[in-house]
């Protein structure tokens, strides 16, 4: 039966797996972090509750369409990192979208979280969220 990840240099790495939040990303020093999966649906969580979601879609002319239903998903994790690949039929090129935490964070009451999206020929949108 073959692993469900596969080792990709220092990330392990998946191809369109069913599961929403089951790789959780920490941050240092407290007791927030974000729940990531082989989906890309984020859910922002402290002390083992769910504060918020981010879902993202893609603006078709024809309405959106929520990047965890895409056709090809390619999902990375390495520590306090986790990065998706997207593509489908319905828009050209990828979406790239990496989200993780600052891995030598100075700060202990306040944690940051970064988000990047990327596609293909449109240059980069970056949120932060702070706790």
């Amino acid at each position: 039966m073959p692993t469900r990840y596969q080792p990709q240099g220092h990330w392990m790495s998946g191809h369109n797996g069913p599961y929403f939040s089951n790789r959780p990303l920490y941050g240092n020093h407290n007791d927030a972090y974000i729940l990531a999966g082989d989906k890309p649906l984020l859910r922002f969580t402290k002390q083992h509750c769910v504060m918020g979601t981010l879902e993202l879609a893609a603006e078709l002319s024809d309405g959106c369409k929520p990047l965890h239903e895409c056709a090809d998903i390619v999902f990375r994790y390495t520590a306090g990192m986790a990065e998706w690949v997207i593509r489908d039929a319905a828009f050209d090129g990828a979406v790239m979208l990496r989200a993780g935490t600052p891995e030598n964070s100075q700060f202990h009451r306040v944690s940051i979280y970064y988000l990047r999206l990327r596609t293909a020929g449109q240059g980069l949108l970056s949120c932060f969220l702070f706790q």
